[in-house]
């Protein structure tokens, strides 16, 4: 039996509603290769001019296992995949050239000092990875989900398209590749969760006595404390 449009919107309009992914802005954080000129203004000014991203995946990576019977998956990591997002670009397309300022430092200063003489020079992975924040809002500005990209650099940018015959404006592809991405989800069931996650964490602890000061038998009455140091 087909569900009718009161129970519609009894379980989907009232029960959390809908989200839109208009509601949203992106945060940049400069790397340290690029701290301290005109391009860290420019990558927190991009927080305006960046119209379209995608919220990070991941696919989890497995090997096949064979006891007794059918084989099955065994799970041991997961590689995230890229993301990709794109910018409205200023009439001096500062944004092209701030991009491709941040691959200069990974991959070698070439474009810009037109010499082959220690342009080719790869930098330090510390040097050209950041992190980026993705925040999603609700229909009041609240903030409701946190999504950040840790170590993220930009490992392709795309080919800006000219044409006679179009008067649009111009935007910017960028795609991104990051090491891992962290997500904190502002609800009440998050919370509750947490809060049950923290006190079981809690009370494994207890039970073998960590962070908790015990007397020795031995010890002549001297107070000997474990120390949690996981």
């Amino acid at each position: 039996m087909a569900f009718g449009i009161n129970s519609f919107v009894e379980n989907v309009i009232k029960k959390g509603g809908v989200s839109r992914p208009s509601l949203f802005d992106v945060q940049f954080t400069a790397p340290s290769g690029l701290l301290g000129g005109y391009r860290t203004d420019v990558l927190r000014d991009l927080t305006f001019r960046c119209d379209n991203i995608s919220m990070p995946g991941r696919t989890p990576t497995s090997s096949n296992i064979k006891y007794y019977g059918p084989q099955r998956k065994q799970y041991y990591g997961y590689d995230s995949n890229p993301v990709t997002a794109s910018f409205i670009m200023s009439k001096n397309m500062i944004e092209r050239d701030t991009f491709l300022a941040w691959q200069d430092i990974a991959i070698g200063s070439i474009r810009k000092d037109n010499t082959k003489l220690g342009g080719f020079n790869v930098g330090y992975y510390d040097t050209y990875v950041s992190d980026i924040t993705i925040r999603k809002y609700d229909e009041g500005d609240n903030l409701l989900y946190t999504t950040k990209l840790i170590q993220a650099f930009p490992t392709s940018v795309l080919e800006s398209g000219l044409n006679w015959s179009e008067d649009g404006i111009m935007k910017l592809s960028v795609t991104f590749d990051y090491h891992y991405f962290t997500e904190d989800p502002v609800t009440g069931a998050d919370f509750e969760q947490r809060r049950n996650n923290l006190a079981k964490s809690q009370n494994r602890k207890n039970e073998f006595s960590i962070g908790q000061e015990q007397t020795s038998p031995n010890s002549g009455g001297i107070k000997v404390e474990f120390v949690d140091s996981l």
